[in-house]
């Protein structure tokens, strides 16, 4: 998902987006996803736990 921003800022983390970026119909992520701020939210915890993992290699 984080992907996603690459493009754009976090108006770009649509619902349509997502389900493009991982090969499914946008219906299918409601249960998932139900608006983009939760997507917002799935992202930072994902880059935390990216940034974590880096930081407590060192």
């Amino acid at each position: 998902m984080a992907d996603l921003l690459d493009h754009g800022d976090e108006r770009t983390a649509t619902l349509r987006a997502v389900a493009r970026a991982a090969g499914t119909a946008a219906p299918s992520n409601y249960p998932l996803f139900s608006d983009s701020q939760v997507i917002m939210l799935a992202v930072v915890r994902e880059a935390f736990a990216d940034l974590t993992g880096r930081l407590e290699s060192l």
